[in-house]
């Protein structure tokens, strides 16, 4: 795993690297720190990582602009920050976790846990997913997705206005970050239960999910049970 800190007090990046070095152990192949959202963005773009930890501060500046641009590729960003009131602004670019300084070692591990957890977080409070296409960064309203589908290290977003965009993050990952309106009902497929009008059986054991009037999905057996459950209640 190939880890970017970006954080200008020396000491507390010298303590966040002692720490994940001592949480992730041998899982860690790569560790780099930045000091300025500049160079943060030029190690992004140079060695780009499989997990940002970032502050939301650095000497002054605003870090949400590197926040927007990083919510729209393939890694997961932990917000590591002494302003706790930006946590909520935070969770609304899908970022995996907002830690507080002062911080632990145990809450650090817990953050990090999340990356291994498979289950959607109930408290994921994600508001939009954010998309680079054609050198731009645009924003998705979670209400426009109809459903998401893997597509390999990718994730193909369908709209409903017919769009069709393509996400740098995948499925699983996608999973973590996704409020719980969100539901797996495939290896291949998440979508969106705003847009769910019936489950329908088409042969033995084999069931389609509709979404509006003309989209039908494929509901996997092992997701059967907890599919009806859920729209049982």
């Amino acid at each position: 795993m190939r880890i970017l800190i970006v954080e200008d007090a020396k000491t507390v990046a010298n303590r966040i690297i002692r720490l994940t070095r001592e949480i992730l152990d041998t899982e860690i192949t790569d560790i780099q720190c930045a000091g300025s959202l500049d160079e943060a963005q030029d190690l992004i773009k140079k060695f780009p990582p499989d997990l940002l930890l970032l502050d939301l501060n650095l000497h002054g500046k605003d870090g949400y602009g590197l926040l927007e641009d990083t919510a729209s590729q393939s890694f997961h960003t932990i917000i590591i920050s002494a302003y706790s009131d930006q946590a909520i602004r935070a969770f609304e670019f899908g970022v995996l976790d907002f830690v507080p300084k002062p911080f632990s070692k145990e809450r650090l591990a817990h953050a990090f846990h999340r990356l291994k957890d498979d289950a959607t977080p109930a408290t994921a409070v994600t508001k939009f997913l954010v998309i680079r296409t054609c050198g731009k960064t645009e924003r998705i309203d979670l209400g426009n997705i109809l459903y998401v589908k893997a597509a390999g290290s990718y994730s193909e977003i369908y709209l409903n206005n017919g769009k069709c965009l393509t996400h740098c993050k995948t499925l699983h990952k996608l999973s973590q970050i996704l409020p719980s309106t969100f539901i797996r009902t495939h290896k291949s497929y998440l979508i969106n239960l705003k847009y769910f009008t019936q489950l329908e059986k088409i042969g033995d054991h084999k069931y389609i999910i509709e979404l509006g009037p003309s989209i039908s999905l494929p509901l996997s057996r092992n997701q059967l049970n907890k599919f009806k459950k859920l729209i049982s209640n």
